[in-house]
């Protein structure tokens, strides 16, 4: 025999390998046009999204209705991907990983890998606040977001930032930011560091001394519009009993839910809004520019 004779297990070896170096081929494809989907925040199946309906390979969609996804592929291969053309044509039907379900175990995998970057980089620093909130989307189904809030310490030898804080904001949640049986409280409950955000103090106060208030939250006054500083000199007026009640709580800060630069900002502001000139001055504005 002529040639250098191989041993058996290196040639299955080398087999083994190229064949996993053609389906990191294959799979590059297909989650990058997963990638580029969900970054461009871009549908991925349409009503007509089943197998009999989807094109020719590189072709394209005769009929309306066929996902973005399987568009994008054909799109990749009539622009010249010889890999991805060949493995979608010479394929089982049960292993073209472009199926609904292989989509979604796919996305599920890209959102792990981002959520462990995220992770790996929140473990780096040690503050960091949760935030969650949900909202309605277009088929009337709720949905949560949860955001992560931390500081990135590879900025630090840049500005020199530096912020002790480490808190919970959930916006109007109130299964989730309750005091007794709540998320806020089970995760207070391993670490009490965790405190609660401003607008559930306030929300506790308006709660407690004004439960009647149709408003639960201060707006922010437009500087350039003076309808909207009305408004938010009305709703200032209109809660300014438990607006006290909160700074004074916070100054005092018996229940140990602000750090002291905020229990000592609550104390000046209090002092500030309780004066007979500051009220004076709230009424005779609002009056003017009602």
């Amino acid at each position: 025999m002529n040639g250098i004779i191989q041993n058996i297990d290196i040639l299955i070896n080398k087999k083994y390998e190229k064949e996993v170096a053609l389906n990191w081929d294959i799979l590059h494809s297909i989650v990058d046009s997963i990638i580029f989907l969900g970054h461009l925040d871009i549908v991925f199946r349409g009503y007509r999204d089943n197998s009999q309906h989807h094109p020719t390979v590189g072709k394209y969609s005769l009929v309306n209705g066929v996902g973005n996804f399987v568009e994008l592929l054909n799109y990749r291969i009539r622009g010249g991907d010889k890999v991805l053309e060949h493995y979608l044509n010479s394929c089982a039907k049960n292993a073209s990983h472009i199926s609904s379900s292989s989509q979604n175990e796919l996305i599920n995998c890209c959102g792990k890998y981002i959520r462990n970057i995220l992770f790996s980089d929140i473990k780096e620093n040690q503050f960091f606040s949760i935030i969650a909130d949900e909202a309605f989307d277009c088929s009337n189904q709720k949905q949560m977001s949860l955001f992560l809030r931390f500081i990135d310490s590879s900025f630090r030898t840049i500005y020199n930032v530096r912020e002790e804080f480490m808190g919970q904001g959930y916006d109007g949640a109130g299964s989730v930011a309750g005091h007794f049986k709540s998320l806020a409280k089970r995760i207070k409950d391993h670490n009490d560091k965790a405190v609660f955000s401003l607008q559930n103090l306030l929300e506790a106060a308006i709660t407690k001394h004004c439960p009647s208030a149709a408003k639960k939250k201060l707006i922010d006054v437009c500087h350039t519009r003076w309808v909207e500083r009305i408004t938010g000199l009305d709703d200032f007026e209109s809660l300014f009993v438990p607006i006290v009640f909160c700074l004074k709580g916070m100054s005092m800060n018996l229940e140990k839910k602000c750090n002291k630069e905020t229990s000592s900002q609550a104390s000046c502001f209090l002092k500030l809004i309780t004066t007979f000139d500051f009220i004076a001055s709230l009424v005779v504005t609002q009056t003017v520019l009602d």
